[in-house]
C-alpha cells in the first residue's frame, strides 16, 4: 500500500493597513486606522479530499481564507 497525497492549489492573500494622525486641538488629536484583510477578495481553496472511501474523493470542498474583512479604528490622544 502506498501513501496517496495531493498538492493543493497555491495561496495568495494581500493585506493592507492605512493610518493617519489628525491634530484636533492643541495637543489633542485622533488616530485613524483601517485594516483590510484579503484586499483583493481572493478565494484560496483547500486541498482535495484524499480519503479513497469518501464520496467526495478528489474534490475540493472548502476554502482556507475568509472573505475580505475591513476593520476601522479611531483612537483619541490627549
Amino acid at each position: 500500500l502506498g501513501i496517496l497525497a495531493f498538492d493543493g492549489p497555491s495561496q495568495f492573500v494581500t493585506d493592507l493597513s492605512i493610518s493617519k494622525r489628525v491634530r484636533v486641538w492643541k495637543q489633542a488629536g485622533l488616530r485613524l486606522r483601517a485594516d483590510i484583510f484579503n484586499l483583493f477578495n481572493t478565494v484560496n481553496f483547500w486541498v482535495a479530499d484524499d480519503d479513497i472511501n469518501s464520496t467526495t474523493f478528489g474534490r475540493i470542498t472548502d476554502t482556507t481564507t475568509s472573505p475580505r474583512l475591513i476593520q476601522l479604528q479611531v483612537k483619541v490622544d490627549f
